[in-house]
């Protein structure tokens, strides 16, 4: 890796790690308490009653970000990339960026709204958001997977603005269904944009360097059977 690059990552993730530790300290002195508030109110006025439209079409969409749904969307990925470096890295990021997601969550320790704004049930820490924090890492890497790949421009265009797409109509749910506050989903995005830049950063450290997973391993083993 060459020196321009290292220094553009290392100052990347930098800038973002402090962008998280002032964002996180804000949220735990309550500073954008009133502002979260305010959003709150303003979604729960136009959302309509629970059980319409509206909630259905937010239940569905935010159950893109649960971990039933990812786990094998990524495990398909791996599989159809017969377990590359990006497959790999992606599937190994995926868990990272969790467990970064619940050490934030148990120093923060902040409280969901209140019962009577949700529409869901869910029993941990409102900061960060984790459906924010994994829709980031995994849409915006499956970006960076897309683009490493031998498809057409025009496809690759099209499924890199899909995916970009996830990201902030999953964090939108998260609101709409009353278990955020804004801040939580802004700072899940945070965590999650700075688990994709250390994910960015490995697997191209192990690429430069020769590795490229088990698809060799696989593509010999696949080899000699066709043989």
């Amino acid at each position: 890796m060459k020196k321009k690059e290292l220094i553009i990552y290392i100052s990347a993730f930098v800038g973002i790690f402090i962008l998280g530790v002032t964002w996180s300290i804000l949220v735990s002195y309550n500073v954008f308490d009133k502002m979260d508030q305010a959003v709150l109110n303003s979604i729960v006025s136009w959302r309509g009653e629970k059980c319409g439209f509206i909630y259905w079409v937010v239940r569905i969409v935010t159950e893109a970000a649960f971990l039933y749904f990812l786990i094998p969307f990524i495990l398909i990925i791996m599989i159809l990339c017969r377990f590359d470096l990006k497959s790999m890295t992606l599937g190994v990021g995926a868990i990272g960026q969790y467990v970064v997601n619940s050490i934030v969550k148990s120093i923060v320790q902040r409280p969901r709204p209140d019962i009577a704004y949700r529409w869901m049930n869910e029993s941990s820490a409102s900061y960060p958001s984790g459906h924010s924090c994994s829709v980031t890492f995994t849409y915006a890497f499956l970006i960076y997977l897309i683009w490493n790949t031998r498809l057409n421009k025009n496809l690759k265009i099209v499924l890199s603005v899909l995916s970009g797409l996830m990201i902030p109509t999953i964090m939108f749910t998260r609101l709409v269904l009353g278990v955020h506050y804004l801040s939580d989903v802004l700072g899940g995005f945070i965590v999650g944009s700075g688990c994709v830049l250390v994910a960015v950063f490995i697997h191209r450290w192990f690429y430069l360097n020769g590795y490229n997973g088990f698809k060799r391993m696989i593509d010999r083993k696949i080899g000699n059977k066709e043989q």
